[in-house]
């Protein structure tokens, strides 16, 4: 999932997060920019997570047989953070690619939609995934919504829409999780 700066990706993904909390599939939230991988995957899991083990073999054990999902927020918190940026990368791709193998596991990856297309160790990792016929990738971009649905939002809450006057912030109201690709919806995930 991707999105240009502040235009509510993480907002997005805590519906994803209500949604299987409702449907009772099993799923892990990760956000990088609070829990930052310095050290190895192992340390990293420990120290910071609270596991004791990677991420994806936690949530292996706890789904069982369930289809279960990983979700990775603000994964380009690593290329922005100057502090072992290498080694960072290396960790949450090893997580990453655990969770990958797991034909039972979905795995959703919330970034700057400039990070996922220009910074070079995400591309070459897209394009490992694109080229493995093991995996599918569906990509979802969190937009604007359009102003008659910011419209009716505002109005269902009360207030007079056009009384808002000029606000640049109508353009930048996040899509919702209802927009995310279908298989992300229904109780058996991809």
């Amino acid at each position: 999932m991707t999105g240009e700066p502040g235009c509510g990706k993480s907002g997005v993904l805590l519906q994803l997060m209500d949604l299987l909390d409702q449907q009772v599939i099993p799923h892990l939230p990760i956000r990088l920019d609070t829990d930052y991988p310095e050290k190895s995957t192992k340390i990293y899991s420990k120290e910071n997570l609270d596991l004791p083990h990677s991420p994806s073999q936690c949530l292996r054990v706890y789904a069982g047989e369930q289809r279960a999902v990983l979700l990775i927020d603000q994964l380009d918190a690593i290329r922005w953070t100057s502090r072992n940026s290498a080694k960072a990368w290396e960790i949450c791709k090893e997580i990453l690619d655990d969770a990958l193998r797991s034909p039972e596991m979905s795995v959703v990856v919330v970034g700057r939609t400039m990070d996922f297309n220009d910074d070079p160790k995400i591309k070459h990792w897209k394009q490992e995934l694109a080229n493995n016929d093991a995996v599918s990738i569906e990509g979802f971009t969190v937009g604007a919504l359009p102003a008659e649905d910011v419209a009716a939002m505002v109005e269902n809450y009360g207030m007079n829409y056009a009384r808002l006057g000029s606000l640049s912030w109508r353009r930048n109201v996040p899509s919702t999780v209802a927009a995310l690709p279908k298989a992300t919806q229904e109780p058996q995930l991809p």
